[in-house]
């Protein structure tokens, strides 16, 4: 198991027509967003235009929450889906998807070979940690969490307003977190790679 932190002012912040949106994580490290090379990435975006219509992704798979505020999604010829703060939709990439309303939201999305989900995890919850892949808790306010591995070995960390704990397990790889303390639950996206 490897842990990271990161700080909310290291992380990568940019401009789409309907926002901005910070960088959370991208997979592997030296991948670049323009040139689509990337394996998975996490992020979350304000959607500052009452009507905007998403970059495409050909060949991924994208998760999308509020994470404050409402959002309705119309994917052209597929569905559409009326998102309030931390319902999700999941759809491919490459569809044409038009948001309806302004929010903050928080996006995971990948490749094919990868398994991933996006959900909300309250203060005591103990969760297991993606196997084989990566978990991504972004905290919503002031965090303490704890991380144990197969090994009994535990880590204790602090997460400020806007950081993200990343973790990264192996094939063969179990460990857990506890969301300690928080007043406003952290979001967390994990991925397993699809053996």
């Amino acid at each position: 198991m490897k842990s990271d932190v990161k700080k909310r002012d290291t992380l990568r912040v940019s401009t789409w027509p309907g926002g901005s949106t910070i960088e959370l994580f991208i997979y592997p490290d030296d991948a670049d967003l323009a040139k689509r090379n990337f394996e998975l990435r996490i992020s979350s975006a304000t959607v500052e235009a009452e009507e905007s219509t998403f970059s495409p992704f050909e060949g991924y798979v994208r998760h999308i929450a509020p994470l404050t505020g409402e959002m309705r999604l119309v994917h052209e010829g597929h569905h559409e889906a009326v998102l309030a703060p931390l319902q999700i939709d999941t759809f491919e990439g490459g569809w044409t998807t038009r948001s309806y309303g302004t929010c903050t939201d928080f996006n995971l999305i990948h490749k094919p070979g990868w398994k991933g989900e996006i959900f909300s995890a309250p203060a005591s919850a103990i969760l297991p940690c993606a196997p084989h892949g990566f978990t991504c808790l972004y905290a919503q306010s002031a965090t303490k969490i704890e991380t144990a591995n197969e090994s009994g070995e535990r880590f204790e960390v602090r997460l400020g307003h806007g950081d993200v704990l990343v973790i990264e397990t192996g094939p063969e790889e179990r460990a857990r977190v506890c969301v300690q303390e928080c007043l406003v639950p952290p979001v967390v996206a994990a991925a397993s790679r699809v053996k």
